[in-house]
């Protein structure tokens, strides 16, 4: 029932987010008077400055400090850890502008991390490359497509992870975020 719920809240969220959205007057590119402009449900995505002051606005001192040292450092896992910091302060909506759907159940988050079509091999390379790294997606299939979730703290191994394997490219999408600190 729970897991019912949790898919159920992830489908209205999403469609919630297209369906409200800013509605965007798309500017036909010729000067022609009977064009008229077209109407998207596409919300501007958030600028790298305008995520960062959002962080700056809800993190305590201690966590900016923290946020510094680790944005300073060249090592990947203390990048991935300063722009999980960043990220983990963004509501859902904010999350969604820059290419994430979150969701929630029983009070954790999680992120969309793929969607695919079909596997040529049943799954088993997406799921080994998972196991791999100790994640366990969960997922949603709407229209024949399947959503993949995982808890936001394992999005950034799990997405590595799956970069990294023999995956088709045509059958699944991964998630790439419309944000990076640099």
């Amino acid at each position: 029932m729970v897991r019912r719920a949790f898919i159920a809240t992830g489908l209205v969220a999403t469609a919630t987010l297209l369906l409200n959205g800013c509605r965007q007057p798309i500017l036909p590119s010729t000067g022609s008077p009977v064009a008229a402009p077209i109407i998207t449900n596409r919300m501007p995505s958030l600028t790298r400055s305008e995520v960062l002051a959002k962080f700056r606005e809800r993190a305590s001192p201690a966590e900016v400090q923290d946020f510094e040292r680790l944005n300073a450092a060249t090592d990947a896992d203390s990048q991935t850890r300063a722009l999980e910091m960043v990220l983990f302060k963004l509501t859902t909506d904010e999350l969604f502008r820059i290419g994430i759907t979150q969701t929630e159940e029983a009070g954790r988050f999680h992120w969309s991390l793929a969607t695919s079509t079909a596997f040529a091999d049943g799954g088993k390379a997406f799921e080994k490359a998972l196991a791999r790294v100790g994640v366990k997606a969960s997922g949603v299939m709407e229209l024949g497509l399947v959503g993949w979730y995982v808890p936001r703290e394992q999005f950034f191994v799990a997405r590595r992870a799956l970069l990294g394997a023999d995956l088709r490219a045509n059958e699944i999408r991964i998630i790439e975020p419309q944000f990076h600190l640099k």
